[in-house]
């Protein structure tokens, strides 16, 4: 609750820094094919290279915006898209207000960001609106949807609705409460990462 908001931007840099390396442990990305790479000792070993259309990093705004520059740390080449989706804080249900993502010539491997999944609503009208897009031909094994929290209806929402999207969450917290907040939680991530709390 007192930490500062440099702090809980380091923090969250640091720790959707591990998320991305785990995700790509899964082995999601299809390689396009072995390249011979020279090591510094002159030996040639298989590389891999990635496809052309190989990467597509899409946030859910605001929140999500705030895990794209380590996305664009480990991946340069990753392309950036946007969704805005807000969540009517009474009745906690999502409306689609903007989407746009870069063109593909083929189906890309997609990170979707959003740090928090609490009830799981806007993340599958994110993942609806990808599979709809008529820019991309996104399949549905090919997201993986990363976030630092989540909780237990989060996900079983979100499973139950497209079984074949991974998740790789840095921490399951206990419940949602009445309010469709996350317990312990952490409060409005989006204010704490930009400062604007």
């Amino acid at each position: 609750k007192t930490v500062k908001s440099a702090e809980f931007r380091r923090a969250a840099d640091h720790i959707t820094r591990l998320l991305i390396e785990e995700a790509v442990d899964l082995g999601w990305i299809r390689c396009q094919g072995e390249i011979p790479v020279t090591t510094p000792t002159d030996e040639t070993v298989d590389g891999v290279r990635l496809p052309e259309d190989g990467l597509m990093a899409v946030s859910i705004v605001r929140a999500g915006e705030s895990m794209e520059g380590p996305v664009q740390e480990i991946f340069p080449e990753a392309r950036i898209g946007k969704i805005l989706i807000q969540r009517d804080e009474e009745t906690a249900t999502p409306h689609l207000y903007y989407i746009k993502l870069p063109s593909c010539k083929s189906s890309p491997h997609v990170l979707l960001l959003d740090p928090m999944l609490a009830t799981g609503g806007s993340c599958m009208m994110a993942i609806k609106s990808l599979l709809d897009s008529t820019d991309c031909d996104i399949k549905e094994e090919d997201i993986i949807f990363l976030n630092l929290i989540s909780c237990p209806e989060g996900i079983e929402n979100l499973t139950a609705a497209y079984p074949k999207v991974r998740i790789v969450s840095g921490c399951l917290d206990r419940c949602l409460n009445e309010r469709s907040y996350i317990l312990p939680g952490l409060g409005d991530f989006g204010d704490r990462y930009f400062g604007t709390q």
